[in-house]
Order: structure tokens, then C-alpha cells, then sequence
């Protein structure tokens, strides 16, 4: 006897696994009872699945019971738990995470740059090195004593954030470990910042970010502009203070914008980038140098050259000439020399002009954040079987309008509009009957 909620999840628990049983004869769905089994009890907590309780409301009385509500998997002597099923929503790509991590023999390892002034990944990037953690060997990496990086053994190196100059020898390591056929994610912010100055009386301010990371980029077929990209209408909001009321306000620095590529997106529909900056393609275009478009925003959107002031809720006057489409991401292959003599070895980058979107608090506010970044990760790790499953998830769909009188037609349309159909419908019939009920019918004979 469960609760209607989690009966419902039970079941569909249990299709699920019935279903995974029937697609393959090398999966095997037995079935525990431990508050039938005192051995079944034993095993369940030893391995880490803990009773829960679940309350049972009746007519006049509340019952308070105790059941195990998680699963097991294993292969060979291999085991992996899920301690309790909350929801089956998101079973799917557990049980194919943990089945792919207990397949693999050997996993690839991801690393982290730090040592100049990149976001921390045990402060920062705690949900995304978690989540990697289930599929890769997750480290961080620093320069040692001669200004070198020691980049064997690593699938993926991230480079996320860094806001001071890197010197000439980890560049040179960083060219010498792409030319190895290596894959790298650099995410690089435009501006250093927002911090209140008392100067501007508490205004949030930016500033330029001196990272030297052009010239690295610009080598592999794309640019790293210097601006910062707003967009007006495809934006997120952010709650401010209105006296005693707290009011969500569109924040043009935090503009949505939506994927371009589904093979590495993954049918992501958007993400939210903060205070980003945008990216072009190297012209003339690098011969041998294959540059795909990731991101771009809507056609709203203003790269702007000269920024300070990024306070929520002020006026943003730009004439329509400077509104336009701008990239955001974008994923380069090309060959790599050294990596090999059968002329087939390529390394692969994406370079993407904001870091913060990845970091916990962007992925908190927008987990589609996560569903792309892993997708990315993965493609760069030539590891993405899972990214048809981990893109199973509901993604906003924004609303985009060309106008504010367009915006107002759609409101006060759907509110008012609506009745008034009905109100016109009902008027018509109810005339028609009218009309029905005053003629006089005369027998012709």
C-alpha cells in the first residue's frame, strides 16, 4: 500500500525496467521485497539503499510506513547504486550513465586548468564535476616550476575563466597538446566582474578581462571578440527590489540563446549566458579547419564595444542599426600532425565567450545549461553516446516579439480576446435561433 504519488512513479519504474528487460537478453530485472526478506533487508542497506518512510492518509487516520524504494545494478564485479527513486523522469539516463560507467575498461580523463585565476572546480563547478565524475577521471592541472603543463594521459582539457595573461610557455603547451590530436573547451569571459563600486553609488560595473587568449583561439580558425552581447527581447529576468515587493525585471546581460548544431546540442531548445561575449570565424577561413556554429542569439541582440554600467533595470537605448544576430560558441576540428602518421588524427575546440554559464549558480537557475555543457564535453571526448538520452529534458521555449505592440497584441489577445470569441459566437447562435423560432411554418395543402 503506497501513496497515489509514489505508486504512480512505482509503476512507471517498472514499466521501464520491464521494457529495458525485453529490448535486450543481456539485462536480468529481479525484483527485492526486504520487509518480506530479512536477508533481502541486510543486503539492500549494506550496499546503501535505506528505508524510507511514506505516509498513507486515510479517512481518519494517518499511517506511517517504512519501505526500500531504490535499485541496484551490477556487471561482472562491478556495482552501482541509486539509493532511492524520487522521480522516473530522469531513470532513463541513470541507469544508462551507470550501466556505461561499469561497461567501460578504461575511462578518459577531463582536466581542469588552474593557477590563473580560472573558476574553482570544487567551489564553483561542483554540480558539473559531479555529473562528469560518473563518466570520466576528473583533475585539475597547473603549471609547474619551469612555466610548463604536463598534459599526458588527458582526453580534455577545460579551460574555464582565467583572468590574468598566461605566458608564452603554457601556450606553447597548450599548442603542442592540440597538435597531439587533443580536445579543449575554452571558456573565456569578455569582462571581469560585476562588482559595486561606491564611486557609481552601488551600480554594478565591469571591467575589460586581460585573459591574452585571442591570439591562442585565432589559430584554430576563431575569434574572440572583445564586447559584451545584450539582447533586449531573449533575456532572462532577475528578481529586484520595488519598495516592499520583489519584481522579476528583464536583464539584458543575460540573454538566451539557442543552439544551432543538434549533433552536439543534442536538441537543447536554449541556455542562459551572463555577461558573455561574442565569437566569429577566422577570415580568410584556415584551410583543413572544419568551424561549426554552436550558439546565436536572436536577432535583438547588441555587442557592445564600450561598456561599464551593467545595473538591472535601466534604460537601454540603441538604434536598430546595431541590433543583430551574434555567435556565441563555436566548435572547430582540424588536423593534428603530430598526433599521427595515417593523416586522419584531429584535434577538436570549442571556444565559447562566458564561463559563468556552467558554473552552480547558472545550472541551478537553468539545468538545460548542464544538458549542453555535458553534450559538449562528451563530443570534444569523442564520448557521446549518451547525449540522445541526457537530451530527453523539458527546455523553455521563449516567446519572441518583434515589437512591444506585438508583445501587447498577444497579452491582451489572449486575455481579452478569447471571451470576446465566445461572447460572438454564443451572440450568433442565439441570434440564429431568433431567427429559427419567428418563422411561421403554413401548411402548402
Amino acid at each position: 500500500d503506497l501513496q497515489t504519488q509514489v505508486a504512480l512513479v512505482r509503476r512507471d519504474v517498472g514499466d521501464f525496467l520491464e521494457d529495458l528487460a525485453t529490448q535486450s537478453d543481456r539485462v536480468r530485472v529481479v525484483h527485492s521485497f526486504p520487509d518480506e526478506d530479512d536477508n533481502a533487508e541486510i543486503w539492500a542497506q549494506q550496499i546503501g539503499i535505506q528505508p524510507v518512510e511514506f505516509s498513507l492518509v486515510g479517512e481518519e487516520e494517518l499511517q506511517l510506513k517504512r519501505g526500500f524504494f531504490g535499485l541496484a545494478l551490477t556487471y561482472l564485479d562491478r556495482q552501482e547504486v541509486i539509493p532511492f527513486i524520487e522521480s522516473a523522469e530522469p531513470l532513463e539516463y541513470q541507469v544508462a550513465t551507470l550501466v556505461h560507467k561499469m561497461a567501460q575498461e578504461n575511462r578518459k580523463t577531463v582536466a581542469f586548468l588552474s593557477g590563473y585565476g580560472e573558476r574553482v572546480r570544487a567551489e564553483e563547478l561542483l554540480a558539473l564535476s559531479f555529473q562528469l565524475a560518473q563518466q570520466y577521471d576528473v583533475r585539475d592541472v597547473a603549471a609547474g616550476e619551469d612555466g610548463s603543463l604536463d598534459l599526458q594521459g588527458v582526453d580534455l582539457l577545460v579551460v574555464a575563466g582565467p583572468n590574468t595573461m598566461l605566458p608564452p610557455s603554457v601556450h606553447d603547451s597548450l599548442h603542442a597538446y592540440m597538435a597531439q590530436g587533443g580536445s579543449m573547451l575554452l571558456l573565456v569571459d569578455p569582462v571581469i566582474g560585476p562588482v559595486t563600486t561606491p564611486e557609481l553609488e552601488g551600480a554594478l560595473v565591469v571591467f575589460p578581462n586581460e585573459h591574452g587568449l585571442s591570439a591562442f583561439s585565432e589559430r584554430y580558425g576563431i575569434v574572440l571578440n572583445d564586447d559584451l552581447v545584450s539582447d533586449g527581447r531573449v533575456n532572462e529576468a532577475i528578481a529586484m527590489s520595488r519598495g516592499t515587493f520583489t519584481l522579476p525585471v528583464p536583464y539584458p546581460y543575460w540573454p538566451r540563446v539557442a543552439p544551432l548544431e543538434n549533433r552536439i546540442s543534442g536538441d537543447v531548445s536554449s541556455v542562459l549566458l551572463a555577461w558573455a561575449g561574442s565569437v566569429d570565424l577566422v577570415w580568410p577561413p584556415i584551410d583543413g579547419v572544419e568551424v561549426i556554429p554552436l550558439l546565436q542569439t536572436s536577432t535583438f541582440a547588441v555587442a557592445e564595444q564600450d561598456y561599464l554600467d551593467v545595473t538591472p533595470g535601466q534604460e537601454r537605448n540603441f538604434p536598430e542599426a546595431a541590433e543583430g544576430s551574434r555567435l556565441m560558441a563555436l566548435a572547430a576540428v582540424g588536423p593534428a600532425p603530430e598526433a599521427g602518421s595515417d593523416g586522419e588524427s584531429t584535434y577538436r575546440i570549442v571556444v565559447l565567450g562566458d564561463s559563468e554559464w556552467l558554473s552552480d549558480f547558472a545550472v541551478s537557475r537553468a539545468p538545460e545549461n548542464m544538458v549542453l555543457g555535458l553534450n559538449v564535453i562528451d563530443w570534444l571526448a569523442q564520448e557521446d553516446a549518451l547525449a540522445a538520452i541526457r537530451s530527453k529534458s523539458i527546455s523553455p521555449r521563449e516567446h519572441l516579439f518583434t515589437s512591444n505592440t506585438h508583445e501587447n497584441v498577444v497579452q491582451y489577445g489572449s486575455i481579452f480576446g478569447v471571451p470576446v470569441i465566445f461572447l460572438v459566437i454564443g451572440a450568433l447562435r442565439y441570434a440564429r435561433r431568433r431567427r429559427i423560432s419567428s418563422q411561421v411554418y403554413m401548411d402548402e395543402g
